[in-house]
């Protein structure tokens, strides 16, 4: 399968307490791509895991932010 983060774009910034808008997508020439992508597990460095799907929301902890 291949995952795909369609926003936010790499190195954006995000002023303290926004909400954020994450967007992926999941496909695989096997399997059924809407599955995929509901599957998709969100999570961050600092904040640990946020949000399944292939859109979520969330207000991140202040800080650079990784997979």
């Amino acid at each position: 399968p291949s995952v795909f983060i369609d926003s936010p774009a790499d190195g954006a910034t995000f002023d303290s307490g926004e909400v954020i808008s994450f967007m992926g997508s999941a496909s695989d020439a096997e399997d059924d791509d809407s599955a995929l992508t509901a599957s998709i597990s969100w999570s961050s460095s600092i904040d640990g895991a946020f949000g399944t799907g292939g859109s979520v929301t969330s207000t991140l902890s202040d800080g650079n932010h990784g997979a």
